[in-house]
């Protein structure tokens, strides 16, 4: 179960800042997964240019997730966290949302 999910847009860039923190037990489950197009949906369904967020260096799970949207991530790297950038374009399909994996026990 998710513990925050937070998108805002950013009214100076037009992109939506997105985050959001799954707790441990319950990782590997598809949640991000599920978190992810749902943010995808509400900031295209705003206008947004695309999703903003601030991963640290440390999180490869995340990093993967936003890879797996199929949006082209631009990124930069500064005091170890990792600054992103995914850009919508008008030929960009909306991702699907996989089935979420077998319940890790």
């Amino acid at each position: 179960i998710p513990e925050e999910a937070l998108v805002t847009l950013l009214a100076e860039s037009g992109f939506a800042d997105v985050g959001f923190i799954v707790r441990d037990a319950w990782q590997g489950r598809g949640l991000g997964w599920m978190l992810v197009a749902e943010m995808l949906r509400l900031a295209r369904e705003h206008g947004s240019k695309g999703l903003a967020a601030d991963v640290l260096i440390s999180n490869g799970a995340m990093l993967e997730l936003f890879r797996r949207t199929g949006l082209e991530v631009q990124s930069t790297l500064e005091d170890g966290t990792y600054r992103l950038r995914m850009p919508f374009s008008a030929s960009a399909a909306m991702p699907a949302v996989p089935a979420a994996p077998a319940v890790r026990r």
